[in-house]
């Protein structure tokens, strides 16, 4: 399926795990709470649930259904990179992405979602990053200001 959405020469180029503790009372302390795409064209990411992930409570990453199709390629600064939870909301059909443990999802960067800071419970989630083998070179080569890959990440390349 990766290879099918990235192309032949796509590669696992790092991991993450993320951990939002019960602590986390709002969107100050958490970036990825705000709405957004990551500034980086087609990248996957796959989410794997370490623990059951409620709907509700549960801290689920949100997405805009449809919204993937909406900027390729485009590598806009930081700002203009957010949206509005009343745009949002407003113009798309927004599906919260919560489920069991073991399971998860995978979805393109370039969708307008957010990580959901509000909830009940905490959240730890494994978070593995895709990109063509070809790209972050080419972008860095360019001097563009995108990141790719995501810099907060163990690193791995690992052609798939």
């Amino acid at each position: 399926a990766i290879r099918g959405y990235l192309g032949q020469d796509s590669i696992l180029h790092g991991y993450k795990i993320l951990r939002l503790s019960q602590r986390l009372k709002g969107a100050d302390n958490y970036i990825a709470a705000d709405w957004h795409h990551d500034r980086a064209g087609r990248r996957l990411k796959l989410f794997i649930f370490l623990h059951d992930v409620d709907n509700d409570g549960g801290r689920p990453t949100e997405v805009a259904n449809g919204t993937h199709n909406l900027v390729y390629y485009a590598f806009e600064e930081y700002s203009t990179s957010r949206f509005t939870d009343e745009y949002v909301q407003k113009n798309f059909d927004v599906h919260r992405l919560g489920g069991k443990r073991g399971g998860g999802f995978l979805f393109d960067t370039n969708m307008v979602h957010r990580g959901s800071p509000f909830g009940n419970h905490k959240r730890e989630t494994i978070i593995l990053e895709y990109h063509n083998n070809y790209k972050c070179p080419a972008i860095h080569a360019l001097g563009l200001n995108v990141p790719c890959p995501s810099g907060d990440q163990h690193m791995v390349a690992v052609k798939i």
